[in-house]
This record gives C-alpha cells, sequence and structure tokens, in this order.
C-alpha cells in the first residue's frame, strides 16, 4: 500500500511577459528561485542527464539545479532550446507536477523545489531545481565499479511497482535514472516527459525492458559472478511479488 506523505508540496506560480515559474512555498520564494536559475557557474556535477547539474547548498541540504537539454538528432541544431506549444506542455511544468504528485503518494522520488520557462520566439529555455538525495550513487555507477554483489535487486523490482501501480510512469527509466542511498532506499530520478496515468502491461514491459537493456550496456554481466540472466530474475520476481 502506498503512504500519502504529510509534507506536501505547496505549489505557487508566478508569471512574467515571457515565461513562468512554479516553486513550493514551503521550500523557497519566488526570488530564491530565480536567482538559482540565473546562475550560471558551476558548484558541482553529477552523471546523470544531458549536461549535468549544478549544486547550491542550503539549510535543509542542497538543491539540484538541472538546466533542460536536448538529446538525440535535434541537440545541435536546438540545443537547449524546446517549442513552446503552451504553458502545461513545457517539460518544467509537467516534469514538476508529476514530482510533486509521486511525492504526495510517498514514492522516492527527489522533491521538487522550483522549475522555470523562459520564452524565447517560438521556442523556450527551461530549468528545474530538486531536492538532492544524499548520500547516494546511481545504479550506472555501482554496476560499473562492480559494486553490487550484495544487491537487493528483488528491492529495485518492488519499487518500480510502486511506481506503476500508483500510475506513475518513467519515460526513459535507465541505470543512470536510478539512485540507491546509504539505507538501501532507491530513488528514481529525471521525470522529464513523464507522466501520470492508469496501469497499462505494455508500459510496464517497456519501462523494465528499457532499465535492463540499460543494465546490460553498462556491464552487468560483468559486475555479478551469477550469469547475468540471474541477476535479472530477483528484479522480474521482485516487481511480480509487489502487492498492488
Amino acid at each position: 500500500m502506498l503512504e500519502k506523505s504529510n509534507d506536501r508540496v505547496e505549489m505557487r506560480v508566478e508569471h512574467y511577459a515571457t515565461g513562468a515559474l512554479i516553486h513550493d512555498a514551503a521550500r523557497c520564494d519566488a526570488a530564491q528561485a530565480a536567482g538559482w536559475f540565473g546562475l550560471r557557474t558551476s558548484a558541482g556535477r553529477v552523471d546523470g542527464g544531458r549536461g549535468g547539474v549544478r549544486y547550491v547548498p542550503g539549510e535543509r541540504g542542497r538543491t539540484v539545479i538541472r538546466h533542460y537539454h536536448r538529446g538525440g538528432l535535434f541537440a545541435r541544431l536546438l540545443g537547449d532550446r524546446f517549442l513552446y506549444s503552451g504553458e502545461q506542455r513545457t517539460r518544467p511544468m509537467r516534469e514538476f507536477h508529476v514530482l510533486a504528485s509521486a511525492h504526495a503518494l510517498g514514492l522516492p522520488v527527489p522533491r521538487p523545489v522550483a522549475a522555470q520557462f523562459r520564452r524565447d520566439g517560438l521556442f523556450y529555455r527551461a530549468d528545474l531545481a530538486t531536492t538532492a538525495i544524499e548520500p547516494a550513487r546511481t545504479l550506472a555507477s555501482l554496476v560499473a565499479h562492480r559494486e553490487v554483489a550484495d544487491f537487493d535487486w528483488q528491492a529495485l523490482g518492488r519499487t518500480i511497482r510502486r511506481f506503476h501501480d500508483a500510475g506513475v510512469w518513467h519515460a526513459d527509466l535507465n541505470a543512470h535514472n536510478v539512485l540507491r542511498d546509504d539505507a538501501g532506499t532507491f530513488w528514481l530520478l529525471d521525470f522529464d516527459r513523464g507522466w501520470l496515468g492508469p496501469a497499462r502491461e505494455r508500459w510496464r514491459r517497456a519501462n523494465l525492458a528499457r532499465l535492463e537493456r540499460s543494465l546490460r550496456k553498462v556491464g552487468l554481466s560483468a559486475a555479478v559472478e551469477e550469469p547475468e540472466r540471474d541477476a535479472l530474475v530477483p528484479l522480474r520476481s521482485g516487481y511480480a511479488g509487489a502487492a498492488r
């Protein structure tokens, strides 16, 4: 069963002539968030996500600032610009709302702190701020460094199942977007293009298949003593055995 969080995100939206900013009033004000997004010097980077991220220190821990960048074939042409088709369809607004909904359901995601977009003609540029999950490492890093000998793959499977049963879907579930903290808790990151919707079998299969392909790509077979297929069995069984 999902346990709803009592520490809800208090959404506030500020509109500007060329864009908008949404923030969690319980964590920051609009001016503070705008200042974060105006920063251009790097205060630390981590793997995962296009272009890396910046960290901003604070009384409640560090905040992660991520600037949206394109990937794939359009990256060289458009870089960090996206076609504008309405405020609620912009990537930062959609991701903020998905994260806020997941957080309210008690799912292990970074708490959204703020997001903004700025229009430039037909396009816009955007940023997102979330709480930092620390200390933690990506699943890709743990596999690459062969530190998964005592890994609880079933727990990871159960975690993913919780998201699916709640109707919270990750658009690109891969080894770089899964964190494991020092307590052994798994967290899902980067819900850019993620969405909320009813559980569908083909979405379940696609999410798991994407993660398994990613694990193979980062060297899962070399990181475990058993054959690669055996390492994925507990992941699948944990997913299948999780309570609906």
